[in-house]
């Protein structure tokens, strides 16, 4: 009895096992998470015209991926590892034409990145009407600073009044004027702390991203430091062509070694240098530019757009929606902000500390802007060996092809 006794309980240990593996998500849940910002006909590097747009995500979606909206993440449905996340930030007024000429009739329901400081108060940015039925339309709204400062440690340490004002005050502005839930956060120019994230649990946020080009594991690994791919006028191709290249080319390559023996033509090597060489010109032409920007960050929502009546010089006048960072008329309630709200313990007013505060984060940027080139001219590289290997497969191909019709001629 005891034999069968503990038998039974060893089958159902096994069952009960069984049965809770069954319930686990699957290991190899992916999503892409895409950051855009404009799309207007401008030359700067975040810009996209709506026709490159539409042209990426067509074929995005041609190569078997599906675009995903946030509800989806959070509600467990999403499966296997070719999935698009569209974001757009700032709340450039050219996200409400793209919505619903491009994105809208695809199906596509973005995550919208917005800082209040700018909505209904400049020429560049959505009003809130507009905003307001990007909402109602599904797109999901999320929290992107309120002035589009730093929420970084140095950030935190010299002003923590203005840090959590950063968190707090665009989640309780969008709520109200939208009468939505904001649980999402971005990171302003993707730069993270341990205090904002700190903060951001204490503000009843959920999510937050950053700018890290790596794919996201379903479930989030960590809520709070979700990766995203920046997609610019200088890595648009390589990406879609990288993410969307089958991984056979190995396969293929060990197949055909063994085929003829004749090496592949010098022409198609010349010819897949000349292309490395070009993009490689493109990508530092376009590095060039976006040094211009990497202090005020100012390409992003641009003041000088095409249609407005007061133009400035480009790439020159920092975007200052506000003249302080905090909306004047606004005065947090005691049960919004926490009491740990403190004055400024740094002198930002000192000449010395503004000196030292802009050099360093001009340092910061630039390597920043170095890694970034870096990451692009290896996505580059990767998009040239794929085509390469690709004509070599082709040529390979025909020489065998050739041979076997020369052979049936002979006979």
């Amino acid at each position: 009895m005891k034999k069968k006794a503990a038998t039974s309980i060893f089958f159902i240990f096994i069952f009960l096992l069984l049965q809770g593996s069954s319930n686990t998500e699957p290991s190899d849940t992916r999503v892409y998470v895409l950051c855009y910002h404009a799309f207007l006909d401008r030359k700067d590097p975040y810009s996209l015209t709506e026709k490159v747009f539409k042209e990426q995500l067509e074929a995005l979606k041609a190569g078997g991926f599906n675009f995903i909206s946030m509800p989806d993440i959070k509600s467990g449905i999403v499966k296997g590892d070719k999935n698009i996340l569209v974001t757009i930030d700032d709340g450039n007024k050219s996200a409400h034409p793209a919505f619903f000429n491009i994105l809208k009739p695809m199906g596509i329901k973005p995550v919208l990145g917005i800082y209040p400081a700018i909505i209904g108060k400049t020429a560049y940015a959505l009003t809130w009407e507009q905003l307001k039925e990007l909402s109602d339309e599904g797109c999901y709204v999320a929290a992107h600073g309120y002035n589009h400062l730093y929420v970084s440690e140095k950030a935190w340490n010299e002003s923590q009044a203005q840090f959590k004002r950063e968190i707090y005050l665009p989640k309780k502005r969008l709520q109200e004027k939208l009468d939505i839930e904001v649980d999402t956060f971005i990171y302003p120019f993707g730069v993270k702390s341990q205090q904002a994230i700190d903060e951001l649990k204490k503000a009843g946020y959920k999510y937050a991203f950053t700018i890290i080009p790596q794919k996201a594991k379903i479930p989030f690994k960590h809520n709070f430091e979700i990766p995203r791919f920046l997609i610019t006028k200088g890595n648009i191709n390589s990406f879609t062509a990288k993410v969307t290249s089958t991984p056979a080319l190995t396969t293929a390559k060990s197949k055909n070694t063994k085929s003829s023996g004749k090496n592949v033509s010098k022409s198609a090597l010349t010819n897949t240098k000349k292309t490395i060489e070009k993009k490689i010109k493109t990508v530092k032409a376009e590095s060039k530019t976006i040094k211009n920007f990497i202090v005020n960050d100012i390409v992003v929502l641009p003041k000088a757009i095409k249609g407005d009546k007061k133009k400035i010089r480009p790439y020159t006048e920092p975007i200052r929606p506000e003249n302080k960072p905090v909306n004047p008329d606004y005065a947090p309630g005691e049960n919004y902000i926490p009491s740990l709200l403190t004055n400024s313990t740094v002198n930002s007013d000192s000449v010395k500390n503004k000196f030292k505060s802009f050099f360093s984060d001009f340092k910061k940027s630039y390597f920043a802007i170095i890694t970034r080139f870096k990451s692009m001219v290896d996505e580059i590289t990767a998009h040239a060996l794929i085509r390469f290997n690709k004509i070599k497969t082709s040529i390979s191909a025909f020489i065998k092809n050739s041979e076997k019709s020369q052979g049936i001629n002979e006979e």
